[in-house]
């Protein structure tokens, strides 16, 4: 057993399923948020901003996208392998970029290849409600 366990420690490991370094995001004059969620591409992993949801007691409406600063900017190859890592269990999963649906999923961890540049959005739905998670990205030749 202790050697599927360490197994699987090293899996996790290699996949990048870490999260980023540094404090996620907080969510100000509230006291509930949903769990935060990052995205990895190569060996970098960035936490994604909130966008608006409704989590549990809270519903939380944000300004536009485009009037944010705090938005994480991501700058990658085309076609990289992005990953978005959820720390719940979601019922579905959709993933924008700019209008662009490229990806529905139902698993906490959800990929893709970059093609486009444009605002990413992530909408996931679970249990406790839905939220929304977002970060700018930029392709590069």
């Amino acid at each position: 057993m202790k050697i599927l366990a360490a197994h699987a420690t090293v899996v996790a490991l290699a996949a990048g399923s870490a999260s980023p370094p540094g404090p996620p995001p907080r969510v100000g004059g509230t006291m509930t948020a949903p769990p935060p969620a990052w995205v990895e591409f190569g060996r970098s992993s960035r936490w994604l901003a909130y966008g608006s949801y409704c989590w549990e007691t809270a519903c939380v409406d944000m300004i536009p996208p485009d009037r944010r600063a705090d938005l994480p900017v991501l700058r990658v190859r085309r076609g990289q392998l992005l990953r978005i890592q959820l720390r719940f269990a979601p019922r579905s999963v959709v993933v924008r970029v700019g209008s662009a649906v490229v990806k529905r999923d139902t698993a906490r961890t959800t990929s893709w290849h970059a093609r486009r540049s444009g605002l990413i959005f992530v909408d996931a739905k679970g249990r406790s409600g839905s939220a929304s998670y977002l970060a700018r990205l930029t392709v590069r030749p």
